[in-house]
This record gives C-alpha cells, structure tokens and sequence, in this order.
C-alpha cells in the first residue's frame, strides 16, 4: 500500500518493539497526555480517563499481563505482547459518562433525551465511547509519529488485572477504582523510539511477530 503521508505509514502498522532505555522529558508526556484529553468527543461528554506512565517498572508489570493474539499461534503461550513497551504509555480508562457542560439561558445543563435513561442505552454509550477513545488514540498516534516517534495500540491484556496494576499506581487523588464495572482499560496506546529496524520483532526474545497483511481499502469518491 502506497500511503498518503509518512505519519500515517509510521502509525498504520504497531511496532512491536522499542528501546525502553530512551526516555521522554516530562513536557512530551504531558503534552501526548492533555492532547488525548483535548479531541472531540460527542457533545463534549467526558467517556474515559487517561493514564500516562512512562515508570518502566509499570509499565513491566502490564506487559506481564499481556498476550500477543491468538492468530500468532503457538507464540501466544510463551511471549508477551511487547508492543506494549514504550518510553510511555497512555491507558484509555472508560468511566461512567460525564455530560458536558451545555451553555444554555441560564447556564444549566440541558437534557439530552438519548441519555435521559442510561440503562436503556448502553449500547449507545458504549459506541460514543469507543468512537471518543479511538478519535482521541488515533490523534496522539498520528502526532507522535509525525514528531519521529513511533506507537503501538494493545488490546490483549488481563483487563483486572491491568486495573488493579493502575488503581495501585495512580494514587488516592484519582478517582479510578479497581472495579472493572465503573472503570475498564480499554486500550493502551505506546509511544517511543524503536530498537530494530524492522517493527516485528521482539526486543527480550530472537522472535518476530507474524506480521499481519492489511486488507484492500477502497476509496469511494462522489464529486
């Protein structure tokens, strides 16, 4: 595939490797941190948190709980999905849903009739928070590779575990518990400097990752 800017051929594929030995100041972390606060999100509801880590202790700990895919076979039993390594990390954390504040006559918030009963619309909440989660990854991905950096996305993880590893760290000043019924680790996006050449490979083991071949896109014009 011919891609269209070098920022996105950098984040179109995860690497799976990356030096852990480089750091990033604290300015890069904040900065990729508030600009994955900072995206659209529907009516400016607040649907997750996020978690930026760059100790390599914890960041440890969440690729202990990890797992490549299970279409890379046999593999999947004996190593961890390093993908998630990285000098940071941010972890998307849903929470229960936070309107936005809706300027109105007198400043108060509006009602918004498809969220009037949450429990009836579960399935709409979970989809504007996946759309908010993926507008705001997909954000910081893109800028990260265009400043040189290069990213990996990860899925596969022990979601309780990885809770209780970030409600551990994050301290008595935040608000994310450990119950994955009000907080659940949906993703976690890696940010860093590579350690091979070639994406695939594993920075602890002499294994490569079986790559995975994207499908045709077609692009649909009307003029």
């Amino acid at each position: 595939m011919e891609y269209v800017n070098d920022a996105v051929a950098g984040m179109a594929k995860t690497w799976r490797n990356k030096d852990t030995t480089k750091t990033m100041t604290l300015e890069e972390i904040k900065y990729f941190g508030n600009l994955a606060l900072q995206v659209p999100s529907k009516q400016s509801n607040k649907y997750f948190e996020v978690v930026a880590i760059s100790n390599q202790d914890v960041i440890t700990s969440l690729y202990e709980i990890s797992a490549p895919p299970d279409s890379d076979g046999k593999s999947a039993n004996i190593l961890k999905n390093s993908q998630i390594f990285g000098s940071m990390i941010l972890v998307y954390v849903t929470c229960p849903l936070d309107l936005g504040y809706q300027q109105g006559p007198a400043d108060t918030k509006i009602s918004i009739p498809y969220l009037e009963n949450a429990e009836d619309n579960d399935d709409e909440i979970t989809c504007d928070t996946h759309q908010a989660i993926g507008i705001s990854a997909g954000t910081v991905a893109y800028e990260a590779n265009r400043q040189g950096f290069v990213t990996g996305f990860c899925r596969c993880y022990e979601s309780q575990k990885a809770l209780d590893i970030i409600h551990k760290h994050v301290g008595s000043e935040s608000n994310i518990s450990n119950n994955l019924d009000k907080h659940w680790p949906e993703l976690i996006l890696s940010i860093g400097y590579p350690k091979f050449a070639h994406r695939h490979k594993h920075q602890h083991l002499n294994s490569m990752y079986k790559e995975h071949k994207k499908t045709k896109r077609i692009l649909h014009i009307v003029t």
